[in-house]
């Protein structure tokens, strides 16, 4: 078994054992929520808003594992032709906010249970919560569906001419590094002749494989279209001006692919 292969059955492997554990979690979670149901009902009344609370644990555990297993469902489909080792990122950090979001509502039961032993209401409120659910933001749903992303896609959303990704072809190098430690290894530089016109542009641009690289590609790429545009001419130095291209792309362009991707039936 290849290197590469193996790695893979790891990452499905993962996916598998994070979906069957969720069973688990929700089983247990509805268990510890209704016997503390039952003890604030006894304690303050059905109409508490600390009784209910019991509920709602159960309807959100509920919603946040269900799109759990639409994401990890998204990578499996797509497992063949994702980067293995960007997905295996992605999974460690659905699995690391899973443990956060479980521990946070077993505090939640465990302070209901603290109020109906102790018969003081004011202690079943919500302990404060330092980080937002997956159904309380979108950003790990943009990580997973970027894992599907790669150059073409990018072409896609970029709209330059054909005539431009042809001219800077011959010049173009690509690399798939950990941008956490090698981000600073990209770049883009025109070619001149000896007069200064601008013949090429040379540049070195990340692989896209997650959210980050083609973040970062976007960048070099649009760099690259204004040394383009400065073909035939003197070169002048192109500053590296704030960009609203990446903002529109993870705002506006990979939402609209997240609700194509997820309006279908996700959830096995």
């Amino acid at each position: 078994m290849s290197v590469m292969t193996q790695e893979k059955e790891e990452l499905i492997s993962d996916i598998k054992g994070m979906k069957s554990g969720s069973i688990e979690q929700m089983a247990l979670v509805t268990y510890y929520s209704l016997s503390s149901y039952f003890k604030a009902l006894l304690a303050f009344g059905r109409k508490s808003n600390v009784t209910k609370d019991n509920l709602r644990v159960i309807k959100e555990m509920y919603h946040i594992l269900r799109k759990e297993n639409a994401l990890l469902n998204f990578i499996l489909r797509n497992v063949d032709r994702i980067d293995v080792d960007a997905a295996s990122n992605v999974v460690e950090m659905l699995d690391s906010l899973n443990d956060k979001t479980v521990e946070y509502y077993y505090d939640v039961i465990e302070e209901v249970e603290d109020a109906c032993e102790c018969n003081e209401e004011r202690r079943g409120s919500r302990p404060r919560k330092n980080f937002p659910t997956l159904t309380q933001t979108d950003s790990y749903e943009k990580e997973v569906i970027a894992l599907g992303e790669n150059l073409d896609s990018l072409k896609g959303f970029l709209d330059y001419e054909p005539e431009f990704w042809s001219f800077i072809k011959p010049y173009t190098r690509t690399a798939n590094v950990n941008l956490e430690l090698m981000s600073g290894m990209f770049y883009v530089v025109p070619i001149t002749d000896q007069d200064n016109i601008v013949c090429g542009v040379s540049l070195l641009a990340p692989e896209v494989v997650d959210l980050k690289s083609a973040l970062l590609a976007i960048q070099i790429y649009e760099k690259a279209y204004r040394i383009y545009q400065l073909r035939g001419k003197t070169y002048q130095k192109v500053e590296d001006t704030p960009s609203d291209l990446p903002r529109q792309y993870e705002e506006e362009f990979l939402p609209s692919k997240l609700q194509m991707a997820f309006n279908r039936k996700n959830v096995n």
